[in-house]
């Protein structure tokens, strides 16, 4: 067999050969570099001594000169591409509404972080097509009726939130005048401080009201600020234990409520919607941004609070309001 080596690597291109007739050769330098084939050592089981045993005839040379041709055109070939810009086939081709992105895309935009809304509508859609075997368009009546049913705890939901968001900007535009105004420091000295008030001539300017009025709003803006410090080092260490905030307990409790009602349809789908919607109830009066294609508009409840086309039966001829 070493004959048959030294040819083999002769033909594929090899300048020299090993002088024990073994497989172990270099490429022209016209070839990138490659590792030497080693040979295969075994031990006699008489003697312990070690035998050479050549390895079948591989012709790889004419493969490493192909794939080195050919990486060295691609690069040439895609800056010509892109210095020309997108074509009119490219144009073509672009999705310009939601409803043509594909179902892994679809996939992968739900898992961003804070998830996605188009999407996971989009994906409840499609679902609802397989599972009740109903076209695109009666889908989205579909899509409107579990979000109403959604909407009736979305307000229940928003209360904590509501009142976090007035407490902070009530508390935040009055801490403006009671340190820097002077009526205002006075009347709110005399009706809950009752601290001496300041010498004449100590209260020209508003910064010489706020070095009289920080004497008694240090200790609550300060404390407010501490404890509010104190709450984010928490929540984050939460986040490091892996623990849920609340927030997203309260998407998790609404998922389970839509999969308890919707059992048909996927699970992961039908959470993945429902986590999206959770504060959100604007799907409730119709769907907007609909496709070109799509003729039928859904316009925002007024009246009887339904769409008129929303209570359509289905093909089986059953309405299916919840």
């Amino acid at each position: 067999g070493g004959e048959r080596a030294v040819a083999d690597f002769k033909r594929c291109g090899c300048t020299s050969v090993h002088p024990d007739g073994s497989r172990q050769g270099q490429m022209l330098r016209s070839v990138p570099r490659m590792r030497t084939i080693a040979p295969i050592s075994r031990l006699s089981a008489a003697g312990r001594a070690p035998i050479r045993r050549a390895l079948p005839a591989v012709s790889v040379a004419p493969l490493i000169c192909t794939r080195r041709s050919i990486s060295s055109q691609f690069p040439q070939a895609v800056h010509a591409r892109r210095a020309k810009g997108p074509t009119l086939d490219d144009l073509r081709q672009m999705p310009r509404h939601i409803s043509e992105l594909s179902n892994d895309l679809l996939f992968l935009m739900t898992k961003l972080p804070g998830g996605s809304l188009p999407a996971s509508r989009e994906r409840l859609r499609r679902d609802i097509m397989f599972v009740d075997g109903v076209s695109y368009e009666d889908a989205g009546y579909r899509i409107v009726q579990i979000a109403r049913y959604g909407r009736v705890s979305a307000s229940l939901l928003k209360a904590p939130y509501y009142f976090g968001m007035a407490a902070a900007y009530v508390g935040g535009y009055l801490s403006i005048p009671l340190v820097f105004s002077l009526s205002i420091a006075h009347s709110f000295n005399e009706s809950h401080v009752k601290a001496d008030p300041p010498d004449e001539g100590m209260t020209d300017t508003i910064l010489e009201v706020g070095m009289w009025t920080w004497g008694w709003m240090e200790p609550p803006l300060g404390t407010i600020s501490f404890f509010i410090l104190c709450m984010q080092f928490a929540a984050q260490q939460r986040l490091n234990l892996g623990l849920q905030p609340f927030t997203e307990w309260l998407k998790s409790r609404k998922a389970d409520q839509f999969n308890l009602a919707y059992p048909m349809y996927d699970r992961y789908i039908v959470r993945d919607y429902a986590k999206a919607i959770c504060f959100y109830d604007c799907d409730a009066d119709g769907l907007q941004n609909e496709p070109p294609w799509l003729q039928s508009a859904r316009p925002a409840a007024c009246g009887r609070g339904l769409d008129p086309e929303v209570d359509r039966p289905t093909p089986n001829g059953e309405h299916r309001i919840m």
